[in-house]
């Protein structure tokens, strides 16, 4: 799976750095690998890094299917329910912004999902705040899975 990631619980963040070409089916497996990773709470902040990934290979219908599995397990298991889902994607280029903002639009029509999408590790960073920091310095202590 061309996935790696990490809780940061004293964040409460869950970070994935994804390489090489994705699809569809690596999401999925991804989603539900995360439940069993210690220090798991299905409404921590995800971060996703697509800075390595070089193609992608999913369908337009397969990402409704996608978000609607993230919201329904998320809603199974959080206390909060379907709504406090929320993701940052850093996408600096325009094969993965473009695809992440399909994503978005999907999640913003069905709902459940917040999707905030930044070419620029800077900005992100500074929206959850950590402003200065980088995203490795933040994944630095964690082992990646």
């Amino acid at each position: 799976m061309p996935v790696e990631k990490t809780i940061l619980p004293d964040h409460r963040m869950v970070y994935s750095r994804w390489s090489k070409e994705i699809l569809a089916e690596d999401i999925v497996e991804a989603e539900i690998s995360y439940p069993a990773m210690k220090g798991y709470a299905p409404d921590q902040l995800y971060i996703v890094d697509l800075r390595q990934v070089e193609g992608a290979e999913i369908e337009f219908t397969e990402i409704d299917s996608i978000l609607n599995l993230v919201r329904q397990r998320r809603a199974a298991a959080s206390p909060l329910g379907a709504n406090a889902i929320k993701a940052v994607v850093l996408a600096p280029d325009d094969l993965t912004f473009g695809m992440t903002r399909q994503f978005q639009a999907v999640a913003e029509t069905r709902g459940g999902v917040s999707i905030r999408i930044y070419r620029d590790e800077a900005d992100l960073t500074s929206d959850i705040g950590q402003p200065g920091q980088t995203l490795q310095g933040l994944v630095q202590p964690a082992v990646l899975h």
